[in-house]
């Protein structure tokens, strides 16, 4: 287990990719539970706890099946599974540690500029890891890996704000 955590360190410094990862489905949806539950108080400050699952539900849905039409696109599907691992790892993390930052910010009525700060600062990063990861995954250039990330985020969103308006406020 405490390899497992040095490589997900490794791959928030840009260091490992997927392919470093085990191919393992309890692993993977290891992963994806605690994905779901990292998720689940930030969206609840927002929403009731029974759109909030909803809204994790779709999350994970939209990321597992944006990967799979990506990797048979690039024809590399056997990568599948270590590729969710690598991103749901990163994205507990990142979750983890945006929660209190943003829930500071939605309690706030005017947001301290350190807080900010620190907001934008883990966004860059947490971009520039998930573009890092869908590089490596499906073994394209790092411009390409931006647009699609890009793409994801806008599928998401729109996703999200059509089925869950109430988001939005």
């Amino acid at each position: 287990m405490n390899s497992f955590f040095q490589l997900v360190f490794k791959t928030l410094l840009l260091s490992k990719g997927p392919q470093d990862y085990p191919y393992s489905t309890v692993l993977m949806r290891l992963c994806l539970l605690a994905y779901f539950v990292t998720g689940l108080p930030t969206l609840m400050a927002r929403l009731s706890f029974e759109k909030a699952v909803l809204v994790m539900v779709l999350d994970i849905s939209v990321m597992l099946l944006f990967v799979y039409a990506c990797l048979q696109a690039f024809s590399k599907s056997s990568r599948y599974v270590q590729s969710i691992t690598t991103l749901m790892a990163v994205g507990v993390f990142f979750q983890i540690v945006m929660y209190p930052l943003l829930s500071r910010f939605s309690i706030e009525t005017k947001p301290d500029d350190s807080i900010l700060s620190l907001i934008l600062v883990f966004a860059i990063w947490m971009f520039a890891v998930f573009s890092h990861i869908f590089k490596e995954s499906f073994s394209i250039r790092m411009p390409a890996a931006i647009i699609l990330l890009i793409c994801y985020g806008f599928i998401s969103q729109i996703l999200s704000l059509m089925l869950f308006p109430d988001m939005n406020q």
